[in-house]
């Protein structure tokens, strides 16, 4: 396994709901279209690489420095999201995609992950989630 995705929420009363479905959808892409690049390799052989996504009250985007665990084997990013934005949002889906596809792609350039086929995942996914209900949370 190359990828896990999740959810953490540190501030009270900030957390917004994602269907699994959607977290599986971009989970199974990724493992199945993306190679992990020799950089990442080199300093993270056989680490898997971790992607939560969060919100604070600060209300900025930001991707947090790596959390590197030897004993379970990840290397673990937040990826802090607008909460009013995404709150204000009619199909939380719209502003979710976007700010975890900027996040994926911010931590991709750390390592020089190629993302050639970051546009395709998700934009299949937004195709295929947004407005769609049997994706709602």
């Amino acid at each position: 396994m190359k990828f896990r995705i999740g959810a953490i929420f540190s501030d009270v009363g900030i957390s917004f709901k994602i269907s699994h479905k959607v977290v599986k959808l971009i989970w199974n892409d990724l493992e199945k279209e993306i190679n992990l690049s020799d950089e990442y390799n080199k300093v993270h052989k056989d680490y898997t690489l971790v992607f939560l996504y969060s919100a604070r009250e600060s209300n900025d985007f930001f991707v947090t420095n790596p959390t590197i665990s030897k004993r379970y084997k990840v290397v673990e990013y937040v990826i802090y999201m607008p909460y009013k934005e995404i709150q204000k949002d009619t199909d939380i889906y719209n502003i979710f995609l976007h700010y975890m596809e900027k996040g994926i792609r911010n931590i991709f350039e750390q390592y020089n992950i190629n993302q050639y086929q970051i546009d395709d995942i998700f934009s299949k996914i937004r195709m295929k989630v947004i407005g769609n209900k049997e994706y709602l949370p």
